[in-house]
């Protein structure tokens, strides 16, 4: 099989398995199925493919014409009659081949794999004369290069600067729905042009065309390799080197290659006054995005890039600058401005077409995504979910991963680990086909969030080794993450030693200046908790109160006061203050349920009742002291009267799970039932 045509159903039949986000949405341009083998598990007596019968001819033309049941053109193509046509299509029919629905003009095979073993098992001879015969009905017919390209592009000959042109005007009218045929159609248009400086404009052209299909269905570093090759030439693509550098910057940035995007966007200013104003906007963008990957903030040159995007009045374009914006304005604390650049873009995205939003697919991307670390979870959904769903039906791949990965990260922070885990599983499937260290990374570094919210340390641990160990050098805030997250899987687990010093270095010193601002309480929850495993509570308090003032300003965002509030109780019960511990653990878990967080709302619950005065304690320590941390969080929901099913919907564990960890509960606290255990844990705690 020609390898550009397979590129056409690169997203379709039994690969579609391997994506469950991605739907047999749309056939094969104009029906026809590639050259390839005959599936396995096909019947041959199925298909007919024996002497060549009107039925044969006609179902090895639809084969190659498609869905359309348009008589001039099976009978140009099959070389029958209108009569033997349709005497063809009842038999296939009545065998169960074909399904024809008249009113909607439409005739397909029961099945892609018949499909593919009656094209397969016609003549090559036959299929390249069928193609030509179907280009040149279609083409009298007055029919755009987009209907015609399957054709052409099995029968052009090099040289054919016609076709050549026919297929690169087809790969750009195909590249916003069909990004697989856009790449397949403009691969085999630069296979027919011939050598030669004549020619360098077309090639070029074709250049920026394969280049960007390859690299949104998500073949980034065949993408690269194009882009680096003619890049490398110096000015060889002439007018299309500004579109080239900002395709080259967008791939490096999907690999995580940062550093390197950032060396092409500083190469790029001697090209920008070639380029056009969309190009000059779009290559400043990318730089915007390159930074606040890296940890840079530049209020004032996103600020600059909004008001260039608004002037220059693409929708798609002001809302992916609002989203950047968004986003950067939330990494440096300043809340109200990230919410205010996200209502700007919301609207935007919302009122745009799915055929518009398709070309500025990173709106969405940065949007959602901002919009999750907003706590505002409905709008993530609904703008992430649409976003998926464009990717799906056009073939855009390259922005499933982050979308995914969006979904669940708000699945994470409301307690939907089962959805979360499926979506993370989705976009690791993806990062790993893509071939992206930087996507599989931060897929890793949602399930490590996920494995952490199910209690799961030593999994979380593994999933930060997996890629810590790896150079992780250019991940930059996806790496800061993971170094976060391995540090608390350790404490999880129970294990302190070291924890603060490198979550120190890890995040630039004692006042966190390289980590998001919403994103330093927790952090500050962490020292906490090394400091306390370690018998120093003065050294805790002082976290505790770094963690209060990281709090101060973002009282609009319920997660960060939630863990400053939580460090600030875990610091007083440890210097005796019961009563004041419990009153911040419990504002801790009001935060968390505001959010509508169940996990981290039990955790603080859990703090807060096993937190309380001091003074006369007849057992410091308390039934609770022997049991896990799980195990405490089942005794304390059963004291509340909460029955298995109960208790195994709030943890999102099975009940059977549930009633294991209670025959343990009971044995280690001596306690024949449910009754038994309330009572013991009341006592406890003076009720």
């Amino acid at each position: 099989m020609n390898r550009d045509e397979s590129d056409i159903t690169r997203l379709d039949g039994a690969r579609q398995a391997e994506r469950p986000w991605l739907d047999q949405t749309r056939p094969a341009p104009g029906g026809a199925s590639p050259d390839i083998t005959t599936p396995a598990g096909t019947n041959p007596s199925a298909v007919p493919v024996s002497a060549p019968s009107p039925a044969t001819l006609v179902a090895r033309t639809l084969a190659v014409v498609g869905e359309a049941l348009d008589i001039e053109l099976l009978t140009a193509v099959s070389e029958l009659d209108a009569v033997e046509v349709l005497i063809g299509l009842d038999e296939l029919t009545e065998r169960g081949l074909v399904s024809c629905d008249l009113d909607a003009g439409r005739v397909r095979f029961t099945s892609p794999e018949t499909r593919e073993a009656v094209y397969t098992a016609a003549p090559v001879s036959w299929r390249w004369g069928a193609h030509r015969r179907a280009d040149a009905t279609l083409a009298a017919a007055g029919a755009g290069a987009l209907a015609r390209a399957r054709h052409v592009m099995r029968t052009g000959r090099t040289g054919d600067l016609a076709a050549v042109d026919e297929l690169l005007t087809a790969a750009g009218e195909a590249l916003p729905g069909g990004a697989a045929e856009s790449a397949a159609y403009s691969a085999a248009a630069l296979r027919l042009l011939p050598d030669g400086d004549r020619h360098l404009g077309r090639r070029a052209r074709l250049v920026c065309v394969q280049a960007q299909a390859l690299a949104v269905t998500g073949r980034l570093w065949r993408s690269r390799s194009l882009l680096h090759d003619w890049l490398r030439r110096g000015d060889a693509l002439g007018e299309y080197q500004p579109k080239a550098t900002e395709l080259c910057v967008l791939v490096e940035q999907l690999l995580g290659h940062f550093a390197e995007a950032q060396r092409f966007l500083e190469q790029a200013s001697r090209v920008r006054s070639r380029a056009g104003v969309a190009v000059r906007l779009a290559l400043t963008l990318r730089s915007v995005a390159c930074k606040i990957h890296s940890g840079e903030h530049d209020v004032d040159e996103v600020r600059d890039a909004v008001a260039s995007a608004r002037t220059y009045g693409h929708p798609g374009t002001l809302a992916f600058a609002c989203g950047l914006a968004a986003a950067m304005h939330y990494d440096t604390g300043d809340v109200p401005a990230a919410l205010d650049y996200a209502d700007q873009s919301s609207p935007i995205v919302d009122g745009m077409t799915d055929r518009e939003l398709v070309d500025t697919l990173d709106a969405s991307v940065y949007l959602a995504w901002s919009e999750v670390r907003l706590e505002r979870f409905s709008s993530a959904a609904r703008h992430a979910r649409r976003g998926l769903a464009i990717a799906r039906s056009t073939q855009h791949v390259r922005a499933a991963p982050e979308l995914l990965l969006t979904l669940a990260m708000r699945h994470v922070r409301l307690g939907e680990l089962e959805q979360a885990g499926k979506q993370a599983a989705a976009a690791l499937d993806l990062a790993e086909e893509m071939r992206s260290n930087y996507l599989r990374a931060t897929a890793h570094m949602v399930r490590a969030e996920l494995a952490l919210a199910h209690d799961d340390p030593a999994t979380a641990s593994r999933l930060c080794a997996d890629v810590l160990r790896t150079d992780d050098r250019d991940r930059c805030r996806v790496s800061q993450r993971l170094h976060v997250l391995a540090q608390e899987a350790r404490l999880d687990g129970g294990r302190s030693d070291g924890c603060a010093d490198i979550l120190l270095r890890t995040c630039g010193g004692p006042d966190l200046p390289t980590l998001s601002v919403p994103e330093r309480p927790r952090v500050y929850d962490l020292l906490v908790r090394c400091e306390l495993r370690a018998g120093r509570p003065g050294a805790a308090a002082e976290w505790a109160a770094r963690a209060e003032t990281a709090a101060r300003g973002l009282d609009l965002l319920c997660r960060p006061v939630g863990f400053a509030a939580l460090a600030a109780a875990r610091a007083l019960s440890a210097q005796g203050d019961g009563d004041a511990a419990r009153l911040r653990a419990a504002a801790a878990a009001a935060a968390f349920r505001r959010l509508g967080d169940p996990v981290w709302t039990l955790r603080a619950e859990t703090l807060a009742l096993a937190t309380g005065p001091r003074e006369k304690p007849p057992e410091p320590a308390g039934p609770l002291a022997v049991l896990s941390k799980r195990e405490s969080e089942i005794a304390l929901l059963v004291s509340t009267g909460q029955t298995n099913g109960q208790i195994a919907r709030r943890l999102t564990i099975s009940a059977r799970t549930v009633e294991t960890y209670l025959e343990r509960i009971f044995a280690k606290l001596d306690v024949a039932s449910r009754t038994e255990l309330a009572g013991l844990i009341g006592r406890s705690q003076g009720h």
